[in-house]
């Protein structure tokens, strides 16, 4: 399932266990990322999952669930891109 693919990518780059945030956790506020984390965040799924987020996009993340929602809208319009 994707959000659970996502949120381990979450745990690998910043270190966060799932168990500890839900959807509604923000980033910045929540989580004590940085600008830096989020964009080392981002280039991870978009390597993940082969799509490419543009930069002006990476700022509508504030939280987890924007996050995953965008994915699966990315990944809804471009299928043929997600890695097997």
């Amino acid at each position: 399932m994707l959000e659970s693919e996502i949120k381990v990518i979450i745990e690998d780059k910043l270190g966060i266990n799932p168990a500890d945030y839900s959807n509604d956790s923000r980033f910045i506020e929540d989580l004590a990322c940085d600008s830096l984390d989020v964009i080392d965040l981002v280039m991870e799924i978009e390597r993940e999952f082969n799509i490419a987020i543009p930069d002006d996009d990476v700022n509508k993340f504030d939280t987890v669930g924007n996050l995953i929602e965008y994915v699966k809208k990315r990944i809804s319009v471009y299928p043929h891109r997600r890695k097997s």
